[in-house]
């Protein structure tokens, strides 16, 4: 799970011990089976994905990610000032209603 086999002809080497590459930064294997590097998934908003990733890692609470595809855990940006995000995993943060601040 997290990465992926080349199929005969894809690459130039020894087939009789192919070995296995992972699925890059910003996608997911959750699959085993992969031949190709397209089948990994997309990493989806709220979440990154490191090289090798079986499931996206969720954005920690606090955190958002607004973007598809991020590589690390730096892409799950900050809350900023007079917003909050209780959950993990989320694309975006709420605004702090009347009365409140952050």
């Amino acid at each position: 799970l997290g990465s992926w086999m080349p199929t005969e002809g894809t690459f130039q080497g020894d087939f009789s011990a192919p070995e296995c590459y992972y699925c890059p930064a910003g996608y997911y294997g959750a699959t085993s089976d992969l031949t190709e590097p397209g089948q990994c998934g997309q990493c989806t908003r709220g979440h990154f994905c490191e090289m090798g990733t079986t499931n996206p890692e969720p954005c920690p609470p606090g955190r958002y990610s607004p973007v598809f595809g991020a590589p690390s855990p730096e892409f799950c940006l900050p809350c900023a000032p007079g917003t909050y995000q209780p959950l993990a995993a989320q694309e975006f943060c709420i605004t702090c209603p009347a009365g409140s601040f952050s």
